[in-house]
């Protein structure tokens, strides 16, 4: 039997697979993760992630939920079972989940990307106006990134799925990775 590697280093390898579309051996490493730490939140996380982007998306529900009965304030937990039960075609559950984020921030630039995958602009457009006008005091990166997702999905199939390159970015941020590089290396036609 292999010497066991920190938890960090299998969830780093494993977005780094992720990253590079081989979805299957992320999901293995992160199910690795999982054994040496049945608590982590992160890895259950990571779970759902890699197994949305597998299209295996009743299973990413059920990691989401299981990140979400560890950490119930987990935002991003909450935005990925929101895209797997979007995935699903179970709009208003997606939409309820969405609801319940923490954060008015993220709640906000979830419900923008979840109404124009549903084919609801004018929700979404009005989502990325309340951001722009409570959030402004930020700075305009955050305000930015808004428009430039809703602009990025329009017309575009598969929309949820921003959420999970959200999601990916920055979690490779909170793992130490230069972001820049990584995102550079994401295959974006699974995302978008």
């Amino acid at each position: 039997m292999s010497k066991p590697l920190a938890l960090g280093a299998l969830l780093g390898a494993a977005l780094m697979a992720g990253t590079m579309g081989r979805s299957e051996e992320q999901i293995r490493l992160t199910r690795r993760a999982l054994e040496q730490d049945p608590l982590s939140v992160a890895a259950y996380h990571n779970l759902g992630i890699a197994l949305r982007a597998a299209d295996r998306h009743a299973e990413a529900e059920a990691a989401c939920r299981k990140a979400l009965e560890l950490a119930p304030q987990l935002g991003f937990a909450r935005t990925g079972l929101a895209s797997a039960l979007f995935a699903q075609g179970r709009l208003e559950e997606a939409f309820a989940e969405t609801m319940r984020v923490p954060l008015e921030f993220w709640r906000l630039l979830a419900l923008a990307i979840l109404h124009h995958a549903a084919g609801r602009a004018p929700e979404s457009d009005q989502a990325v106006r309340e951001l722009t006008e409570k959030y402004s005091e930020y700075g305009p990166a955050p305000i930015a990134e808004a428009h430039a997702i809703n602009r990025l999905t329009r017309g575009a199939p598969r929309t949820y799925q921003v959420l999970d390159l959200h999601n990916v970015y920055t979690m490779a941020q909170n793992l130490g990775f230069e972001v820049e590089r990584y995102i550079e290396r994401l295959d974006l036609s699974r995302v978008i």
